[in-house]
């Protein structure tokens, strides 16, 4: 992945994971530490925002950007939905922060979408945070 696009990305998860309300929805979102103040827009996070744009017609990269643009919403309210992308809130935390190991690793773009869909269906499948 092209790090002008990787990079905005993962910034742009980094600051979602500090939120303050993931562990407890009834708590209004805070950005925390380093990402106080920051802006709760994907597309805030680009120099170019024609480079999201343009990406989100990349077939490898259609599904992560589409994903990360539910977060986006997700958070437009100052509180958390219940659930992002069908998954209840400590499972879209946790999901969110596979995304963040998905782009870490380094794959092959055309295997993002593949281990988008894995990682999802591994989360969601688990009983453990019922």
């Amino acid at each position: 992945m092209n790090l002008n696009l990787k990079k905005p990305i993962l910034t742009f998860i980094n600051s979602l994971l500090t939120l303050k309300g993931w562990q407890d929805i009834s708590q209004p979102i805070i950005f925390q530490g380093e990402f106080s103040g920051k802006s709760k827009n994907l597309i805030d996070y680009f120099d170019d925002t024609s480079l999201l744009q343009k990406n989100m017609q990349n077939k490898n990269y259609t599904l992560l950007l589409e994903t990360l643009l539910s977060y986006d919403s997700a958070i437009e309210d100052d509180w958390l939905p219940d659930s992002i992308e069908g998954l209840p809130i400590p499972k879209a935390y946790l999901f969110l922060n596979e995304i963040k190991n998905i782009l870490e690793k380094n794959i092959l773009d055309k295997k993002i979408e593949t281990e988008l869909i894995k990682k999802y269906h591994l989360i969601n499948d688990s009983n453990d945070l019922e």
